[in-house]
């Protein structure tokens, strides 16, 4: 066989294996670092939520009636995690990194909110639920921080981390009725974006499903709070004003 041959057989192999590099590439899922396939887009949602049915029946711990009847939500900044579409995974403490060739499809300082107002008029906590900015009055405010949202691969497959930091805020009174965060974990089924994605909205439902509640004790406590300053001021107007006491000599 000639040298030419020889070179000519050579180009045709390394073509070929590159070929089927490319083409075992596609099948291969997006994993931590991958460069593989198509960029896809996931949309992050509460996997606790009913899913839209006009029979569905009412979530559990629903109310037969809301409890006010309007209640804002702010977000506020937390995590920078949150202030992009990147998702994000870590391998260890303090440190994040970001699936290249995955994203959500809108940042989730904004999907989180509005899965929170749906999940809230579901549990009947209020008959309108509104984001701050919406044209909606009401004396009752809620920020909302994303303090986590991360796909934790210490130790593979890893577990999706997902923290909300939470405060009331009655208004009228301008009092804070009360704060707390909110820890849930899911674990993910393989170190990939899409099974991380399923995780994460899986950690978002069981955050919400212990937020949920909290909120309604919280407005409940709220309540009872300007139930006992108001008849404390009725009381003291209502008080008979006593004539001052005059000694005579």
């Amino acid at each position: 066989m000639s040298g030419l041959q020889r070179m000519r057989g050579q180009c045709w192999s390394i073509a070929a294996a590159a070929a089927l590099s490319l083409l075992l590439s596609g099948c291969i899922s997006v994993g931590i670092g991958s460069d593989a396939g198509v960029q896809p887009m996931y949309e992050l949602h509460d996997s606790g939520a009913l899913p839209a049915a006009g029979a569905a029946p009412a979530p559990e711990g629903a109310r037969p009636a809301p409890l006010v009847q309007t209640l804002q939500i702010q977000m506020l900044p937390g995590s920078a995690v949150a202030e992009t579409t990147s998702i994000a995974y870590s391998r260890q403490p303090h440190e994040v990194a970001y699936y290249r060739l995955a994203s959500w499809t809108e940042r989730p300082v904004r999907s989180i909110p509005r899965l929170l107002q749906q999940r809230l008029e579901a549990g009947s906590v209020s008959a309108a639920v509104g984001l701050l900015g919406d044209p909606l009055n009401s004396d009752w405010l809620l920020t909302v921080t994303v303090e986590q949202l991360v796909h934790d691969v210490a130790a593979t497959p890893g577990s999706a981390q997902v923290r909300l930091g939470v405060a009331l805020y009655d208004r009228r009174s301008g009092l804070r009725i009360g704060s707390r965060s909110f820890d849930a974990t899911a674990p993910v089924a393989r170190a990939d974006s899409a099974t991380a994605v399923a995780a994460m909205s899986d950690a978002i439902g069981r955050s919400f499903d212990a937020l949920v509640p909290w909120v309604g004790s919280s407005l409940q406590d709220g309540l009872a709070r300007r139930a006992r300053l108001s008849g404390s001021a009725e009381r003291r107007l209502s008080a008979p004003i006593m004539p001052p006491i005059v000694t005579l000599k």
